[in-house]
């Protein structure tokens, strides 16, 4: 059977909420989420690239719009991993401007993070509402990535 999966994320790859926010959130995210199978809260020991499994698109620069290869963002990928994802400054390769992996425009959406709020087959979409209500108690600016499995 497949998956859906809900995954939030900050923007931010480096930031990590704190425990009591991360403890306020799953007193209310029975609510917020009832609709789905479960939650997970993931945090991880470095950044990881949080994936939309069989989502994935393109990517697409920020700066240019042009389409980038999957060659050269592959090559990207593992330069940076070689930092565990903590330097992800990269050139464009379509108008040579400085940018990084996590700003790239990823479609479906993607990103990068040290902790996944995973939602597994959520019947809905959080409401505007309630993803603001995660943001602020988190700390911070949040993207969402719907990933399938």
């Amino acid at each position: 059977m497949s998956d859906c999966i809900l995954k939030i994320i900050p923007n931010a790859p480096m930031f990590v909420p704190s425990l009591q926010a991360i403890n306020s959130l799953r007193e209310i995210e029975i609510d917020i989420f009832s609709h789905a199978d479960g939650v997970e809260h993931k945090i991880y020991e470095h950044i990881e690239f949080i994936d939309q499994g069989s989502n994935f698109e393109r990517i697409i620069c920020p700066i240019c719009s042009s389409e980038i290869s999957m060659d050269w963002w592959q090559d990207s990928m593992d330069r940076a991993y070689t930092s565990m994802f903590v330097c992800l400054d990269i050139e464009t390769p379509c108008c040579k401007k400085a940018c990084n992996l996590n700003s790239l425009k990823y479609e479906e959406s993607a990103g990068f993070s040290k902790i996944a709020i995973e939602v597994l087959n959520p019947k809905e979409n959080i409401k505007k509402n309630e993803f603001y209500l995660v943001e602020k108690m988190l700390g911070c600016s949040l993207r969402k990535i719907w990933a399938y499995y």
